[in-house]
């Protein structure tokens, strides 16, 4: 049920919400089947805390990330005494 209420809301889900989805579950229990659902990919949360938005599918990836070189710091030439 959660995993149909978050891909029938792409723009996100909010943990108050989806806790109404299953009344009778604690709050860890939700946060719990949440964890798995994102675990195995059907599922990701951006933001934290009580701004974090569940949305359906895996997280995207940063094409940033993973297209630029690793920045490299050049050494400190050292003054001759």
């Amino acid at each position: 049920m959660l995993l149909k209420h978050i891909e029938d809301n792409p723009e996100g889900s909010k943990l108050p919400e989806l806790k109404q989805v299953l009344p009778s579950a604690s709050e860890s229990t939700v946060k719990r089947l949440l964890g798995k659902l994102k675990a195995d990919g059907r599922v990701h949360v951006e933001g934290t805390r009580r701004w974090a938005v569940w949305k359906p599918g895996a997280a995207p990836s940063s094409s940033e990330a993973s297209s630029s070189e690793p920045t490299t710091v050049p050494e400190r030439e050292q003054d001759p005494l």
